[in-house]
């Protein structure tokens, strides 16, 4: 409580993604007017959320707030989190601090219930390895995340001595996560095969139920109100996922677990070896199956999600945090059988790992402000070619928002994402513009050009994603403009050139936008839209000679040629024939 109190200290408690649904929910709960939302309560209710964050000032705020057949309004997230923060909401109303701060007070008591049931069964070390992790960050957020790790966890943590709890939380769980229903037959059917007793206990009996008639409430109430199983269908994509989809939650570079918190696949490795080694038959305990079909089963089901690269998140998915429970099962094994040599590595891994996401994961880090990930960005611009992600992660990395512009490339041109031929253009300015196979002419199509020695490698993107790419004319080469271009980067050997990069030689700029490609001995200038009287000063470390270029038909209009003493000015005017010019020049 201590160290939560400490984390939220430093800055209120931000309302970010869907938190605003989730906290105008509560405030109608404590209104004692819930679950639905009645027309006359909206624009009171927003203002309360306004009054805390008025950014969430927008004309949208309730575009997912579906009306039902009796005019009142649901969001597409179920109402049961709210539900349960509304005593936390009456305890905040009293003390005079926003109603925001009730969510801070339920995710810590979940995550206290959750440290209670796993310090005796996994230790400290263990608890401090999965709870005080990249899930740190989201303990203060009006956000179901914390919730859904903590119920996983105890769930998997109370299989075989208490299914009855195991079974309630998985219930509970699936009350904001549908799918997560799966997991209440799977601990019931894993505790009976353990110990067949539970099929006479009352407890088990009780749990069942109640954890069933959880399960059935998201379904029930939207049915219902609004004919259909749940709001959350209309969010899916069909069809089976592709593997990028389905295993990008894990592996990418930017949004996988594994780039996020690098330690957990070490530690998981480590147990399973260890087990292989010294009980083998630990490695499929009736906890350990649960957790391999749960694990299956996210994957299969975060693959069809239609929005991959989500907000609400410092970098990584959420739903990348609810496999860190799922190595439960083998971390409890592990620790009977790994004697003081493994005691010794927990603790090393909990206090490295914890001391590292306490500052990469505190909830004062802005969402989203984590990308591109330092693994990303290693990937993306040291070896291109080694990573393809999922075009939507890499578009909204490095753009920030949700509209999908192409093209959109690393600082050096090292890896461009275009999305097909269109009239206003195919590649970055100023990259050098490859040839483009055929499969990547269509417009919409989403492809990748992977910087190689001397040229580029262009393949189609993975995954489904196919919205219509937002041109950027100004930022984008013309078409009838790239051969020329490329005649003039191939005689300036553009390849030992640094993309992207105006030279510091060029002191002053007016009238004309530039971009630049920069060596030790020369350079390239793009230069766009120059307006009469547009010209540029340089100060020069040798003598050079180059010229102007027009960039649509390749022609040359000046030839240029600097004869002076290292640097003096020299002031080049540019002629305004053109829209697109291209100065070139080289040492002699």
């Amino acid at each position: 409580m201590a160290i939560a109190g400490c984390l939220i200290a430093a800055r209120p408690p931000q309302i970010v993604g869907d938190g605003g649904e989730y906290l105008v929910y509560a405030l109608n709960f404590a209104a004692l007017r819930g679950p639905s939302l009645r027309t006359a309560d909206l624009e009171p209710l927003k203002q309360q959320v306004v009054a805390y964050a008025p950014e969430l000032d927008v004309p949208e705020f309730y575009q997912s707030a579906v009306p039902g057949r009796d005019r009142r309004r649901d969001f597409m997230h179920f109402w049961f989190f709210s539900l349960a923060a509304t005593p936390f909401v009456w305890i905040a109303q009293a003390a005079r601090v926003p109603a925001v701060y009730a969510f801070f007070g339920l995710n810590l008591t979940l995550l206290l219930i959750a440290l209670r049931v796993a310090l005796p069964r996994i230790g400290r070390a263990w608890s401090a390895f999965l709870f005080a992790s990249p899930l740190l960050w989201w303990i203060d957020k009006p956000h179901t995340e914390m919730c859904t790790v903590c119920l996983i966890a105890i769930a998997l943590l109370l299989i075989c001595d208490s299914p009855w709890w195991a079974m309630v939380a998985l219930g509970a769980a699936s009350t904001q996560y549908p799918p997560l229903v799966v997991g209440v037959p799977l601990v019931a059917a894993a505790a009976v095969i353990a110990n067949r007793a539970w099929l006479r206990d009352r407890r088990f009996q009780y749990g069942l139920a109640t954890a069933l008639a959880l399960a059935v409430l998201h379904p029930a109430y939207y049915y219902v109100r609004h004919g259909t199983p749940s709001l959350l269908l209309n969010v899916s994509n069909t069809g089976a996922p592709t593997w990028a989809e389905w295993s990008a939650v894990l592996v990418s570079p930017d949004i996988g677990l594994f780039a996020s918190f690098p330690l957990w696949p070490v530690v998981v490795l480590a147990a399973l070896i260890l087990l292989g080694r010294r009980r083998r038959w630990a490695l499929f305990s009736v906890e350990a199956i649960v957790a391999m079909i749960l694990g299956v089963f996210f994957l299969a089901v975060f693959g069809k999600k239609d929005n991959v690269h989500h907000g609400a998140t410092p970098s990584l998915s959420r739903y990348a945090l609810w496999f860190i429970p799922l190595a439960i099962p083998w971390l409890r094994s592990a620790a009977a059988v790994g004697g003081g040599g493994w005691r010794w590595f927990a603790g090393a891994a909990a206090v490295i790992s914890a001391s590292i996401s306490i500052f990469a994961f505190h909830p004062s880090v802005p969402q989203n402000s984590r990308e591109p990930t330092w693994l990303a960005n290693f990937l993306w611009t040291r070896h291109p070619g080694w990573n393809n992600p999922l075009p939507e992660v890499f578009a909204e990395a490095f753009s920030h928002t949700d509209d999908p512009f192409a093209p959109t490339f690393t600082g050096g041109c090292e890896k461009l994402l275009i999305g097909g031929m269109t009239p206003a253009g195919t590649w970055p300015l100023p990259c050098y513009p490859p040839g483009l196979p055929l499969s990547c002419r269509s417009e919409g199509v989403w492809c990748y050009a992977n910087r190689t020695a001397h040229d580029y490698d262009v393949i189609k993107a993975p995954g489904r994603w196919n919205p219509r790419p937002r041109p950027r004319p100004d930022l984008t080469w013309p078409i009838d403009s790239e051969q020329a271009v490329r005649d003039l980067f191939h005689e300036w050997e553009w390849w030992d050139l640094r993309q992207n990069v105006v030279p510091w030689w060029l002191r002053q700029v007016t009238g004309v936008r530039v971009f630049g490609l920069t060596g030790a001995d020369r350079f390239i200038l793009v230069l766009r839209d120059p307006q009469p009287g547009a010209s540029l000063v340089f100060r020069l470390p040798r003598a050079m000679t180059g010229k102007i270029v027009n960039g649509h038909w390749g022609g040359a209009i000046t030839n240029l040629q600097f004869g002076g003493a290292p640097w003096d000015q020299w002031a080049v005017p540019l002629p305004a024939s053109s829209d697109l010019l291209l100065l070139a020049m080289r040492g002699k």
